[in-house]
Order: C-alpha cells, then sequence, then structure tokens
C-alpha cells in the first residue's frame, strides 16, 4: 500500500479515484437503461378462469396494471400443445370490431372476453398473456380445467 506524507497528497489522490470512477457512471447508467428499457417484459396475468355463462363461453383474465396492457393473447386447447378450441388476440379495451360472438369488457384490472360459441370442452388447457404498450409479451398464464 502507498503511504502518502501529506494530507494534500492524500486528497489528490482520492479526487483522482472519484474522476476516474465518475467518468465509467455514464457507460453504467446508459448500460442500465438500455437493459430495462429492451429487455423490459411485460408483467403476467394475475389470474384466468374459463367458464359458460348463460350458454355462451366467457374467459376472466385479472391485469396486474390495467394502464401498461395493449393486448391479451387467449388460447384454448385440447392438450398443452393445441390450440383448436380458441385462438384470437384482443385488442385491450377494443369492444367495437369483433368477429361475431366476441366481446371485451372490463371492470378495473378484471377482463371479461366473449369468445363467441362453441362446444363446451370437456377437457381444456388453457393460456392468456399480456402484451404491454412497448411491444414485450409477458409470460403465459396456464391452467387446465374440466
Amino acid at each position: 500500500m502507498k503511504r502518502l506524507k501529506n494530507s494534500s497528497a492524500l486528497c489528490n489522490s482520492l479526487f483522482n479515484r472519484f474522476t476516474k470512477v465518475k467518468k465509467r457512471s455514464p457507460l453504467l447508467l446508459i448500460s442500465f437503461m438500455w437493459l430495462t428499457i429492451f429487455n423490459s417484459q411485460a408483467q403476467a396475468p394475475l389470474d384466468g378462469v374459463f367458464n359458460y355463462v348463460n350458454g355462451a363461453p366467457v374467459f376472466y383474465v385479472e391485469v396486474p396494471d390495467s394502464n401498461a396492457v395493449s393486448q391479451i393473447e387467449l388460447t384454448l386447447g385440447s392438450d398443452a400443445t393445441q390450440t383448436d378450441i380458441f385462438n384470437h388476440t384482443f385488442g385491450y379495451d377494443v369492444t367495437t370490431g369483433l368477429p361475431s360472438g366476441f366481446s371485451f369488457s372490463r371492470n378495473g384490472n378484471k377482463v371479461y372476453l366473449g369468445l363467441g360459441t362453441f362446444p363446451d370442452p370437456s377437457v381444456y388447457y388453457a393460456k392468456v398473456r399480456l402484451k404491454n404498450s412497448a411491444g414485450a409479451w409477458s409470460n403465459y398464464y396456464e391452467f387446465y380445467g374440466n
């Protein structure tokens, strides 16, 4: 370890070390911002339920933040690899121009999706995920039902 003879030399030594660290901080800040912005994943749904209401298929999904969602993708299949029962991506808060029998309604973070008409499946595999306003998709919220 280097010994310094007076306090002035100590202050200069500390200042020089500080300026070296300070020069690197913009690069660290830019790196952190890049990782945060470009690698940010959307938040996954909190809950999902598929049911028949008055004879029509309805899917309920709870979103974590109703202001950061742009689309909801929903698939129902006869197993985990299929989309043979239902597959559609809903625009968030888009209530017009939907395919026949489809609907979108929301109460706060609770979203209700009308899925048109199809026979009640005896067993199904559901997957739902959210797309945020930056274009990133969340992980799937997945479950089986019967």
